[in-house]
């Protein structure tokens, strides 16, 4: 027989908040900070090695905003989907006390 499984709606109403919490900051520092550091190509030298070391400084700054938008992205559609989740436990409990009355967690 299947267990049932129970969330408290408040509970994931504040991991929805901790996640867009987490969002923010991430996206706060990259856009305070983090995205100045692209250096020029003449911070490298004047070796051989200089050109292609710039390319790969280049390439690894693009490469990290990338992973960064991705995580700001996905901590925010994480939030959403937990504040979905906490409404539809809402609803259900309201449903159920309208129905079968006293439920833990509708409204009164």
């Amino acid at each position: 027989m299947a267990q049932e499984l129970r969330a408290d709606p408040d509970e994931l109403i504040t991991l929805a908040v901790a996640c867009l919490d987490a969002a923010g900051t991430l996206g706060g520092h990259y856009h305070a900070g983090l995205r100045d550091l692209t250096l020029p190509p003449d911070a490298f030298g004047n070796t051989g090695a200089s050109p292609s070391t710039a390319y790969v400084a280049a390439e690894v700054h693009r490469f990290a905003e990338d992973a960064l938008a991705a995580h700001v992205r996905i901590a925010e559609e994480d939030a959403d989907g937990l504040l979905q989740a906490a409404f539809a436990y809402r609803e259900a409990d309201g449903w159920a006390d309208q129905r079968l009355g006293n439920s833990r967690r509708a409204p009164a």
